[in-house]
């Protein structure tokens, strides 16, 4: 059994920084999805990222302390046009990589079960994402209300979903949650 502690950075349509952490052996939550939004202003802006990071990895800390299993990280922090060479990344975007850096060095020093998975480099698109939609929503993972959307984001990255690796992915979630249904049952 591990931790997965999920973490999305987006710009647009506006800056936002969304985390959860799932139990890997039957896909509970051990915090649920949040989304905060960020100020405009970069002086708000940069303290309240660094707030938000900070508790963040406060929260995988107190995790490892209390299962003292293994924590994976995956992370997404989206550079704005990252795809085109010659654009540089939004300011707001260098500012959150640097922070989540710095934190995610210090909390290695702390747990010697951390793994940091390669950050992921392209969302899911088109009919892959649709399915991963519904999927996600016959699994019951993702809540049925309304300004849900970064939920289904923050598990394309948790499960490090590509348009070519998600059916696996799905296949992998699903075989999990019915083995944990069972051993729930006996």
């Amino acid at each position: 059994m591990s931790t997965i502690a999920v973490f999305l950075w987006n710009k647009s349509p506006r800056c936002s920084i969304s985390t959860m952490m799932v139990n890997t052996q039957n896909m509970a939550y051990l915090k649920s999805p949040t989304i905060d939004y960020l100020p405009k202003n970069f002086l708000g802006f940069r303290k309240n990222a660094k707030a938000i990071i900070k508790q963040f990895f406060s929260e995988i800390i107190r995790i490892n302390k209390v299962t003292n299993e293994p924590i994976i990280i995956e992370f997404k922090i989206v550079f704005h046009a990252h795809d085109i060479p010659y654009l540089i990344p939004a300011k707001e975007s260098v500012l959150v990589y640097k922070i989540f850096n710095k934190y995610l060095s210090k909390t290695k020093k702390q747990i010697k079960q951390l793994k940091v998975n390669p950050q992921l480099r392209r969302r899911l698109s088109g009919a892959a994402l649709k399915r991963f939609k519904k999927e996600l929503r016959n699994l019951h993972l993702v809540s049925q209300t309304r300004e849900t959307h970064f939920e289904y984001h923050l598990w394309t990255v948790a499960l490090h979903a590509t348009n070519s690796t998600y059916k696996v992915k799905l296949h992998q979630t699903k075989k999990k949650l019915t083995d944990a249904m069972w051993k729930e049952a006996i």
